[in-house]
């Protein structure tokens, strides 16, 4: 839930530009679009490279928040195209798009409960995840040690 409201904090600014645009310039110079869309592109490469490179380690993702968030970005790619895709947003599109948003603030709610199910579903078994997540931490463990054997070689 942090992650998501960063997320909508780090996106505030180009609200504000995208509503001053609509609302007081006249007519609209229609910045807001491109302004969001160059600010989720910088935020996604950018902010999540660098954070990778600073983490001084190799980071270990789990793959349900992954496949969590990566759907939820393909299904607001493809209705932002299709809503911009004739030059006009209508008021109900806009909703629309909002709607997906506390769509997925929502699942948030039940995220947890949701990977339960979907691992009985998929038959991973709770030894089989905690397995897994062993295994992820000495893997991440060797890492680390290998990087501090290498940053130490260098002083």
């Amino acid at each position: 839930a942090g992650a998501t409201f960063m997320a909508a904090g780090s996106s505030a600014p180009e609200l504000f530009v995208s509503l001053a645009d609509n609302v007081i310039s006249n007519p609209p110079r229609s910045v807001g679009i491109g302004t969001v869309i160059g600010s989720a592109i910088f935020n996604i490469l950018v902010i999540i490279g660098l954070s990778a490179l600073l983490a001084g380690q190799a980071l270990s993702l789990n793959w349900r928040p992954f496949a969590r968030d990566a759907t939820f970005y393909l299904i607001s790619i493809i209705l932002l195209i299709a809503v911009v895709n004739d030059g006009v947003i209508r008021w109900w599109e806009g909703l629309v798009l909002l709607l997906i948003y506390v769509l997925y603030v929502s699942f948030m709610t039940v995220n947890e409960r949701f990977f339960i199910w979907l691992d009985g579903v998929l038959g991973l078994s709770k030894e089989k995840i905690a397995d897994t997540e062993i295994l992820e931490k000495k893997a991440q463990a060797n890492q680390n040690v290998s990087f501090e054997q290498e940053t130490s070689k260098g002083n």
